[in-house]
């Protein structure tokens, strides 16, 4: 039905729902809540980047991302001539 891969995403994102609800049951009954609510944000944006990393990759995906996208983050970044030591 699915893919090796598949599963283990699912796997890992149902784990990490998981870990959302423990995170949000647990700062409803502490008296410091800060972290929790630190966690439950980072958590929730583990997941979500999660969840979109299946729906946009792989040859089945439904919202493939194309080709080109990404090829800006492979090219050199423009010097400046800044930040070079010249001689004393």
């Amino acid at each position: 039905m699915f893919t090796y891969e598949t599963s283990i995403f699912l796997i890992s994102a149902a784990l990490q729902l998981a870990a959302v609800i423990l995170a949000i049951r647990t700062a409803r009954q502490s008296a410091a809540r800060g972290p929790w609510i630190a966690m439950i944000a980072a958590l929730t944006g583990m997941l979500v980047f999660r969840v979109i990393t299946m729906f946009s990759s792989g040859p089945g995906a439904p919202f493939q991302v194309p080709q080109g996208t990404l090829d800006i983050m492979r090219e050199p970044l423009p010097s400046t001539g800044e930040g070079k030591r010249g001689g004393r």
